[in-house]
Parts: C-alpha cells; sequence; structure tokens
C-alpha cells in the first residue's frame, strides 16, 4: 500500500497544482477544450486544490494505521474519475490528448487499489 500511496501522492499533487496555476492549458490537454469563464476557471482551481487535498491525504497515511481506509477511499475515487472522463469522451465526445491515458492511469490505480485491499485482507 506504500508504494500505492506514494506513487497517488506525486501524480495527485502534480496535477492538483498545475491545475491552481495553469487550469486552461490542464483543461484543454485533457479534455480537448478549454474553460470558459470565471466560473469554469474557478471550479478548475478548486478540483486541483481537492486533488492536492487528496495527495495529502495520501502521502501522510503511507505508513499509519488509516491507509486502507485512504486507498479505500482513492478507490472510488479512481472508479469515480475514470468513468466520468470515459462519460465525457463518448458523450460528450471530448478528445483531448490525456483523456484516453488518464482513463487508463485512474483505471489502473483502481485496480492496484483493489488488489492492496485484497491484500491486506488476506494478511490478517
Amino acid at each position: 500500500m506504500k508504494k500505492l500511496l506514494l506513487i497517488t501522492a506525486i501524480f495527485e499533487s502534480l496535477t492538483g497544482i498545475l491545475l491552481m496555476i495553469a487550469p486552461t492549458l490542464i483543461a484543454s490537454l485533457l479534455l480537448g477544450e478549454e474553460p470558459f469563464g470565471a466560473v469554469a476557471l474557478t471550479i478548475a482551481k478548486i478540483a486541483g486544490a481537492a486533488l492536492f487535498s487528496l495527495a495529502i491525504a495520501c502521502w501522510l497515511s503511507q505508513n499509519n494505521a488509516a491507509a486502507a481506509v485512504v486507498v479505500k477511499a482513492m478507490l472510488f475515487y479512481n472508479i469515480a474519475v475514470a468513468a466520468i472522463l470515459l462519460y465525457g469522451a463518448i458523450g460528450y465526445k471530448l478528445s483531448g490528448m490525456g483523456l484516453m491515458p488518464a482513463v487508463l492511469l485512474h483505471g489502473g490505480f483502481a485496480v492496484w487499489c483493489i488488489v492492496c485491499l485484497n491484500k491486506a485482507r488476506n494478511s490478517k
């Protein structure tokens, strides 16, 4: 679990920081369209702060009893993000260069979460 949480912390902190400082660039790479207007940019920056918060939780829980709880939360997050991005590709016809890699990355992280949780459960 430690490695999963460390790598998740790195990915989510970088994404969060980039969303907070360059939301237009990240949205364009991920979704193929720029967010327009103050509302969209503000929501993108809030999402960046939320991702950075997830990164902090992953970082701080690597070596303690909360690790499994955080991995369970990250499992939901990764499944939800993969599904939302996939829906964006299919339902909204979004086509950013990073969209399908992000779907696959979050799907892979979800599988990794499941593997870690099963190992932890079987070792008890």
